[in-house]
C-alpha cells in the first residue's frame, strides 16, 4: 500500500481534514498530502500513502493548474471570498484594461504571500498572528507563471480565468495584485485546481471512492505506485553490485550502473531500478572520486 492516490477534495474541507479522514478509514496506512489547497477551493489533492509520503516534496514541486474567478472591486482581509471585506471601489475598467493587467502577470516574478496563509514567521503560521490582528513583513517569493488565459468576463466584475503555474503561488494574493493594478481591487472568488504535477482532476477520486475501494479490498487498483507517480524523472539501472550498495545508501558509480541517461546534470533527481524493480531515488553528485549517483530514498 506504498503509493499515491489522486484524490479530489471538495470544497470546505481543509487538506489536513482530508488527511485526518482517510487516516481513519484506512488504518493503519500512514498518511500524508502532497500540497496545501484552501478549504474554500476544490480540486486535485495527491494523497501519499505509506513510503510514499517521503516524496511528497517531488510532488509539490511540480507545476500546478487552476480555474480561478475573481471578482473586482472587492478587497477582503484573506484576499478570498470568506474573508472580510476591507475595502469597495467602483470598477471603472473596460475588457481591454482587464485582459491587459491579467496577462501582465505572465512569466517570473515576485509574490508576496498573504497573511491569511500557514507560511511560518518566527515558528508560528501568519494566519495565527493574522487572526490576533497583527500584520508582520513578509519576504516576496519567487514564483512563476508559465501561462495565463481569459476563459470568460461577466461584465462589469467577474472574470474567470485558467492559470498553469510554478510552486509557491498563491491565486489568491494573483487575484488582489491584478485588481491592484487595475485600481479597483479584487478578491478571489472561486478556485478549482485541476492539475498538479501529473495528477489531473479527470483521473481524480473522491472520499466515498477511496471508502468503497477499501472496503472490497480493491484500494490498490486506485494507487499509483510511487515511481510511476514520478514521471518527471529519469531512471538509471544498476548491476547486482549497485544493487547492494543502494539499498546500503551507497554511491553509485560507473562500474555499478548498466544505464546512465546522457542529459543529466549535477543535482538531477534520478530513479534507481534493479531489473524493473524500483529501490531508490538517488541524486547525481560530484565527487572527488568522480560523478556519482547517492541514494536520497531508499524504498526496499
Amino acid at each position: 500500500m506504498d503509493g499515491i492516490i489522486n484524490m479530489y477534495k471538495p470544497a470546505g474541507m481543509t487538506s489536513n481534514d482530508v488527511v485526518i479522514t482517510l487516516r481513519r478509514r484506512l488504518k493503519p496506512l500512514k498518511v500524508g498530502h502532497a500540497g496545501t489547497l484552501d478549504p474554500d477551493a476544490s480540486g486535485v489533492l495527491p494523497i501519499c500513502l505509506g513510503k510514499a509520503t517521503r516524496v511528497a516534496q517531488y510532488i509539490v514541486d511540480g507545476e500546478k493548474v487552476y480555474i480561478a474567478e475573481m471578482t473586482l472591486g472587492v478587497v477582503t482581509d484573506t484576499q478570498d471570498a470568506s474573508g472580510q471585506v476591507t475595502e469597495q471601489r467602483p470598477v471603472n475598467v473596460d475588457v481591454d484594461d482587464i485582459y491587459d493587467a491579467v496577462y501582465s502577470f505572465k512569466g517570473k516574478q515576485q509574490q508576496v504571500p498573504p497573511m491569511y496563509s500557514a507560511i511560518k514567521h518566527d515558528g508560528v503560521p501568519l494566519y495565527k498572528l493574522a487572526r490576533r490582528g497583527q500584520s508582520v513583513v513578509r519576504t516576496p517569493r519567487d514564483i512563476e507563471i508559465y501561462d495565463i488565459s481569459i476563459l470568460d468576463i461577466q461584465f462589469p466584475d467577474r472574470v474567470l480565468f485558467k492559470v498553469r503555474c510554478s510552486k509557491g503561488t498563491y491565486i489568491r494574493t494573483l487575484c488582489h495584485d491584478i485588481g491592484q493594478k487595475l485600481g479597483c481591487g479584487a478578491h478571489m472568488s472561486y478556485l478549482l485546481r485541476t492539475q498538479v504535477a501529473n495528477f489531473h482532476i479527470k483521473d481524480s477520486v473522491d472520499l466515498d471512492m477511496v471508502e468503497q475501494m477499501y472496503r472490497q479490498g480493491a484500494l490498490e487498483d486506485i494507487i499509483i505506485p510511487i515511481d510511476k507517480a514520478l514521471v518527471v524523472f529519469d531512471s538509471i539501472y544498476v548491476n547486482r553490485e549497485g544493487y547492494e550498495r543502494t539499498l546500503n545508501g551507497s554511491s553509485l558509480y560507473k562500474l555499478h550502473v548498466e544505464h546512465v541517461p546522457q542529459d543529466l546534470s549535477i543535482g538531477d533527481i534520478v530513479k534507481i531500478y534493479y531489473n524493473d524493480e524500483f529501490l531508490a531515488l538517488g541524486r547525481l553528485s560530484q565527487q572527488d572520486t568522480g560523478k556519482c549517483v547517492k541514494p536520497i530514498r531508499v524504498f526496499v
